[in-house]
């Protein structure tokens, strides 16, 4: 399909064009996913308090995998993050973030998450685009 034709409906083409997604493999790259999150959580959203190496992380961290969304121009500039949160491998049953924030308010008549298969299940979280 063309994607230079705004007519287009080719979204996930038109997309690439403009953006690359990157997985945080390294400890440089996980460092801008974690300050890109300082920027939204923190300092423009004020979810989370500022921190002063300017960067956001939990502990959930360590057994995520990590993506940036940057642009494809010369600039490469760095227009997001998200991240999926996997079960914890020495302990399955340890809450996702979902799980601890609603806690309160999850309808477990509806679907009980802890019966679900935690080695075949991820959170999207910290999903987050930089105010440009």
């Amino acid at each position: 399909m063309d994607t230079s034709n705004p007519g287009s409906s080719d979204l996930g083409e038109g997309f690439k064009s403009h953006f690359d997604i990157l997985p945080a493999l390294d400890d440089t790259t996980r460092s801008q996913v974690y300050a890109v999150r300082h920027e939204v959580y923190c300092e423009d959203l004020h979810y989370e308090p500022v921190r002063p190496n300017r960067r956001e992380s939990d502990e959930y961290n360590r057994h995520s995998v990590h993506c940036l969304m940057r642009t494809t121009d010369d600039t490469r500039t760095l227009v997001g993050c998200t991240r999926l949160v996997l079960a914890r491998p020495e302990d399955p049953y340890y809450p996702f973030p979902f799980e601890v924030a609603c806690r309160a308010n999850l309808p477990r008549h509806a679907v009980d998450s802890r019966k679900l298969p935690r080695d075949r299940i991820t959170e999207v979280s910290r999903l987050a685009v930089r105010h440009m």
